[in-house]
């Protein structure tokens, strides 16, 4: 939420603050204050191509201890994610329904052509949810720092439990 539009008065902010992170590039802080009575936490970010830098973000979230993130969003934000080489895993839930329309795909915005250029991955689980199906495929192209990120704050973090 480059623009920090979500509505202070959404179920999601309602219902689920407590679990919210929102990241964004504006500093609205009578926003970021109503956002917070419901437990948002709000995390102000460099800009990056008029967008939140994802690189940022993520060293903004392990310097707090937040290693795993579920990403919900739009063919730009994962396009985004893959192409700073951000993503282990992809989940992919399909339904048995068929629906079409003028939606853009959530690859699209990767723009790759050839299967040259295509990012690599591998299937490493199937869920079923009655008739709807679950892929989580495992991506071999992110970067290695990511990991190393995670795991210099994973052992600071089991340092710091033990220290207690």
């Amino acid at each position: 939420d480059s623009n920090l539009k979500i509505d202070v008065n959404s179920n999601i902010v309602k219902d689920m603050g407590r679990y919210l992170v929102v990241a964004t590039t504006h500093n609205d802080e009578e926003k970021i204050e109503q956002l917070s009575k419901y437990g948002v936490r709000v995390i102000i970010c460099n800009k990056k191509d008029n967008m939140v830098d994802l690189n940022d973000l993520l060293d903004k979230l392990a310097k707090v201890n937040i290693l795993n993130i579920l990403v919900e969003g739009g063919g730009k934000v994962f396009a985004s994610l893959l192409k700073e080489q951000l993503v282990d895993k992809i989940y992919i839930f399909t339904a048995n329904k068929i629906i079409g329309g003028d939606g853009i795909s959530i690859f699209d915005s990767l723009n790759v052509k050839k299967v040259s250029d295509a990012y690599h991955c591998r299937l490493v689980d199937t869920k079923r949810f009655e008739d709807d199906t679950l892929n989580i495929y495992k991506l071999t192209d992110y970067k290695k720092s990511i990991l190393d990120l995670t795991e210099k704050y994973r052992n600071r973090c089991k340092f710091k439990c033990s220290q207690e």
